[in-house]
């Protein structure tokens, strides 16, 4: 929930305080584009830096855990 909050507050400052600023004037198509490429950009670091945890590894150490006690 939190990186959900995080998310919600940092991607409005970044649309309305820096996209919207720089790309007020120009044309709607080239805005979109200069949007369109901050979006994929952000995307692929995300894709990047976020890891899926091992599960199968987790569990082996939570049983021998639970073994152990």
């Amino acid at each position: 929930m939190a990186l959900i909050g995080v998310g919600l507050i940092g991607g409005e400052v970044t649309s309305m305080g820096v996209l919207f600023q720089f790309t007020k004037d120009l044309p709607f198509e080239r805005a979109f584009a200069i949007t369109s490429v901050v979006v994929l950009g952000w995307s692929m670091f995300t894709l990047i830096a976020v890891k899926d945890p091992d599960l199968k590894s987790l569990r082996t150490r939570m049983d021998r855990k639970v073994m152990s006690t």
